[in-house]
């Protein structure tokens, strides 16, 4: 019975220290005014560029100019202006993710 115990608990302490999967950046705030919209950006594990990263809306999704910098543990405001192809968010109701 402590054969068992113990084996479960190394197999357990083993499965802690597997790697966590890195997400892209992360919304944490969408604002709107008279010129469109600002998406503020946060991440703690990108440190370079947006490059081949992508935002998404219903009205479809667009990728991110090369060569926006990005630095770790930083917020970064992004507009239209930052995508290769415009991007229509709903401020009434558009599900939105990066």
């Amino acid at each position: 019975m402590k054969t068992i115990i113990i084996l479960v608990l190394l197999i357990s302490a083993s499965l802690l220290l597997a790697n966590p999967i890195a997400e892209g950046p992360y919304i944490t705030e969408i604002y709107f005014d008279e010129t469109g919209w600002s998406i503020e950006l946060y991440s703690m594990i990108i440190n370079g560029n947006l490059y081949n990263c992508k935002i998404s809306s219903n009205a479809g999704e667009a990728y991110f100019l090369p060569g926006i910098p990005f630095p770790q543990e930083t917020y970064i405001v992004v507009t239209q202006d930052d995508l290769q192809t415009p991007l229509v968010i709903d401020e009434q109701g558009d599900h939105v993710t990066s």
